[in-house]
């Protein structure tokens, strides 16, 4: 029972602690897909001034290349963060079969150790009910 307690334990700090970085990393994500939408709405400000003023046609250019960019910049760091939650939960889902299938051999294995036990005491009190037996009708 302390080994399978112990086990459980182990397993469960290990689920929260994937879970933990399963939700910090859907946060990140968030945070990337509401930048992404800023950025793009900046972007538009900016591609309607290069339209209303041609004068500033050169600068706004620019600053609309820098946004593009910084919208591919937000655009891949939110695939690499969305491919590594997805990796964390599957690993989450990966090790939370495996420490169960080897929590179920443990169980088992003790339940036999058990039982094989419970055996051998049942054959030791026979063997000293026979034994006392014995002594009773040696003393009569």
């Amino acid at each position: 029972d302390k080994a399978m307690a112990e086990l459980e334990q182990e397993k469960g700090a290990r689920i929260s602690k994937l879970t933990l970085e399963a939700t910090a990393l859907q946060r990140k994500s968030m945070l990337l897909e509401s930048d992404k939408t800023a950025l793009k709405i900046r972007l538009a400000e900016v591609t309607s001034k290069v339209k209303a003023r041609e004068a500033a046609a050169f600068a706004a250019s620019a600053e609309s290349r820098q946004l593009q960019s910084a919208i591919t910049k937000v655009e891949e760091e939110l695939s690499q963060a969305k491919a590594v939650h997805d990796k964390a939960m599957a690993e989450l889902e990966q090790d939370k079969g495996a420490r169960i299938s080897k929590l179920t051999l443990e169980a088992t294995a003790l339940q036999r150790k058990s039982m094989l036990l419970e055996s051998d005491k049942t054959a030791l009190k026979t063997r000293l009910a026979e034994i006392t037996m014995k002594v009773k009708q040696r003393e009569a």
